[in-house]
């Protein structure tokens, strides 16, 4: 990674890139007036690149007029689009992208284009994007639009930390957007979603409704997510069916993980609260549930993973800190042949 335009101007001069298979390209505010330096790269051979990243540290306002500075990178992207197979940016549009016959992942922060310019023509080799704060004219597409069938794997930051409140997207017309995703990209089988504010019922409502056939969901959300948001129910509602000896499946339900009937791989991320609830009633209660991921919590049963969850045949539990963890839970856990433990410092 080079940060300053003067070494990046000393080894441009050098035409030392010929092995060079990762480029990070980062802008600081002070390093603006040097930008051209940057730019030169359109000139330079990269016959090995495989990874190109075009990043800013302050993002929003590089979004702003980053548009405009994009096309200075049209030369660059010309040079790699033989070889490129990881491409993300900050300030680019997917038009300027010429077609990258290798390219499978591609991440883009501020996405405001159509998503329709996702096609399969011009990157016959996607398996996996990423949209980031996404602009009112992306939720939609165009009348003659093709589905990309190649990409299965989604990554979403509805609203992001960039975005102010005044251009938060209403939730009424997030299943607009869904839906044009799966419309999009029809063979998605996997979601992440990312930062997503608000997340309510009305997420997983969306989500189901345009991939019902979802196999894998990742929750990576900042905000607080308990067991009535995730199975869409009270507690004491349920204690209450329960004592009265009524089925699990009569009890009243909000939109929820239940949703999804074919899911069988997980993700929650440290701000999903698993309690022995959420383990008891809910991940034990998802029919074809294979995997799952998430963070241990100091209220939580490792007998009741180990009687629950049998059924799922890789538990990953992120710890924070081993000696936090009662010594016997931590025995226990280790015993348990389908659960895997991993240690995260704060």
């Amino acid at each position: 990674m080079v940060c300053d335009p003067d070494i990046a101007y000393q080894l441009l001069a050098t035409n030392t890139f010929r092995t060079v298979q990762r480029l990070k390209l980062q802008f600081r505010p002070f390093f603006r007036r040097n930008i051209a330096t940057f730019f030169k790269l359109g000139s330079v051979e990269f016959p090995v690149l495989k990874s190109l990243k075009i990043l800013d540290f302050h993002s929003r306002d590089f979004i702003n007029d980053g548009l405009s500075m994009a096309h200075q990178f049209v030369p660059l992207f010309q040079a790699v689009s033989s070889t490129i197979e990881f491409f993300a940016a900050y300030c680019i549009t997917v038009d300027l992208i010429p077609c990258c016959p290798k390219l499978k992942k591609f991440e883009l922060l501020g996405f405001d284009g159509q998503l329709s310019e996702f096609s399969y023509a011009k990157f016959p080799s996607l398996l996996s994007i990423s949209i980031y704060s996404p602009t009112g004219r992306s939720r939609y597409l165009e009348k003659n639009f093709e589905p990309h069938t190649g990409v299965t794997e989604i990554r979403v930051r509805l609203l992001g930390r960039l975005m102010s409140k005044e251009e938060q997207i209403a939730e009424e017309y997030l299943h607009i957007f869904w839906n044009n995703l799966s419309r999009q990209f029809p063979n998605t089988k996997s979601i992440i979603i990312l930062d997503t504010e608000p997340f309510n019922h009305a997420t997983f409502r969306g989500v189901q409704q345009a991939f019902p056939h979802l196999v894998h969901l990742s929750i990576m959300s900042n905000c607080k997510c308990d067991f009535t948001l995730i199975s869409g129910m009270n507690m004491e509602l349920v204690n209450e069916y329960l004592e009265a000896g009524l089925p699990f499946d009569s009890i009243p339900r909000r939109d929820s993980i239940f949703n999804f009937r074919e899911l069988e791989s997980l993700t929650l991320d440290a701000d999903v609260k698993i309690t022995n609830d959420i383990i008891t009633h809910c991940l034990a209660r998802i029919p074809k549930l294979k995997t799952v991921k998430f963070y241990w919590d100091a209220s939580l049963s490792a007998q009741n993973i180990r009687d629950f969850l049998n059924h799922v045949i890789n538990i990953t539990i992120v710890i924070y800190d081993f000696y936090r963890i009662c010594k016997d839970q931590l025995a226990l856990l280790k015993t348990l042949s389908n659960v895997h433990l991993h240690e995260s410092h704060l």
